[in-house]
């Protein structure tokens, strides 16, 4: 149990003494940037990049210990208050789970009567195996209501499905898109980041929409190797899958809502319905959906959708509407782009044309020489089709395909039918269960409109 150390004594045996964790939190705002001041004491300094070697997010990031959001805009005129929230969003799961007292001279009232909500839903994602102790005492409570309304939500935007079903869904209301830089493209990715950051300027210009972006280091402050320790420990993978994706980055655009007077802020599903029950994941509905600050609230969006579900509406909206749309999934390029050869550039691109359309309509450069690359890997194995397949075997079944033209195709069926190892997904694809697409998302979103 953390926040508790062994000693034993002379004629007595072990007995266990509470050493309390102590987490005090400062900033100062120099314009674009909110630089924290951090002091750590007692066993949770563990967690955290204090007087230590650091880590591969750490040489990725310059070798930063200090956590600091840098946004594209002058952030002055935010209130501490608000100010604090990236900090604490990262930090309150590591002082619930060590049972760590968190101290900040002021703190949003709406972010603070939340954090219980948000407390709840990781004591339901972990119980029995963790507990969720620790406190937050702030000097001071202030009340920030929105300088001004804006009827445009924020959209956390990264290029990939979740997100780009997200922006699609909500084109009608003109989303303001939202990147960070530091989640998974990091500092040394200089112009990986700059190539990101193009693409992402270039289609909300091109759509009229508002476009912002914050620098952080709140993947390099802390040290992944003790917290992710806890979390495997606990059922999960890692940290950052299974507590601080989600709150994290929902933190960070507490000063752009603030500043922009935005009511709502959202953020594309990881997950669905449909994924299995002890999925241990920090970006959940009964996470996300309890965070407040100020006058904004989150939306966790559409965890009914599963990623075929997405991919489809992103195909049929985006011709539709006459948006382009080049999507970006692969982590494994060098480069800003796809790969096309990975597992997750073929299971995308697959659904792509599961769905009867190209994929370099979407941003994917699939040359004949990466379609056998594909078919080699599926037929080697090295590419095996788990769950997440299902959907688009199922909807490739029912097509026609050329073998000669779409090899990659070919080689996918043929691995299928000869042995039969994919598992059938929960929920709607057990067979006597739902469809595949049990309403059409693209009609139900037109007309939610």
């Amino acid at each position: 149990m953390k926040g508790l150390d062994r000693i034993e004594i002379a004629g007595f045996g072990e007995y266990r003494l509470e050493m309390s964790s102590e987490i005090n939190i400062g900033l100062s705002i120099d314009q674009r940037k909110i630089v924290y001041q951090i002091e750590v004491t007692g066993p949770v300094r563990e967690a955290f990049h204090i007087d230590k070697n650091p880590t591969w997010f750490g040489d990725v990031n310059g070798h930063d210990p200090t956590f600091f959001v840098e946004y594209d805009e002058d952030v002055s005129a935010v209130p501490p208050s608000i100010a604090i929230i990236p900090a604490l969003a990262n930090i309150m799961p590591i002082a619930w789970v060590y049972g760590a007292r968190v101290t900040v001279p002021d703190v949003d009232a709406a972010f603070l009567q939340s954090l219980e909500g948000v407390r709840r839903g990781y004591t339901g994602m972990y119980h029995p195996d963790l507990k969720f102790d620790g406190e937050l005492v702030p000097g001071k409570v202030t009340t920030n209501p929105l300088p001004q309304r804006g009827g445009s939500p924020l959209v956390f935007y990264s290029g990939g499905v979740d997100a780009t079903f997200s922006v699609i869904s909500k084109i009608g209301k003109s989303p303001h898109l939202f990147t960070i830089w530091g989640s998974d493209v990091f500092f040394k990715q200089a112009e990986k980041w700059a190539a990101m950051d193009r693409s992402h300027r270039t289609f909300a210009d091109r759509n009229r929409l508002a476009y912002s972006t914050a620098k952080t280091t709140f993947r390099s402050f802390l040290d992944y190797r003790s917290l992710s320790a806890i979390a495997r420990d606990a059922g999960g993978t890692s940290w950052w899958h299974g507590f601080q994706h989600g709150i994290g980055l929902l933190g960070h655009a507490a000063p752009v809502a603030w500043l922009h007077g935005i009511q709502r802020v959202v953020i594309g599903s990881t997950h669905s319905v449909f994924s299995p029950p002890d999925t241990k994941c920090a970006s959940w509905p009964t996470i996300d959906g309890f965070l407040r600050y100020s006058g904004t609230v989150i939306e966790h969006h559409d965890f009914y959708a599963m990623r075929q579900d997405k991919v489809h509406a992103i195909c049929r909206r985006s011709k539709r509407r006459g948006i382009d749309v080049e999507l970006r999934v692969c982590w494994q390029s060098r480069d800003f782009g796809n790969c096309c050869t990975c597992e997750k550039c073929a299971r995308t691109l697959l659904a792509i044309e599961a769905e009867g359309f190209e994929p370099s309509e979407f941003g994917f450069n699939l040359t004949d020489e990466k379609a056998l690359v594909i078919a080699d890997k599926l037929r080697s194995g090295k590419i095996r089709p788990t769950i997440h397949w299902r959907p688009i075997i199922r909807l490739l079944e029912d097509r026609p395909v050329d073998a000669s033209a779409k090899p990659h195709v070919a080689a996918l069926l043929e691995s299928v039918r000869s042995l039969r190892t994919v598992p059938e997904a929960p929920g709607s694809l057990q067979p006597g269960g739902l469809s595949v697409r049990p309403t059409d998302p693209v009609e139900t979103l037109h007309a939610a409109e």
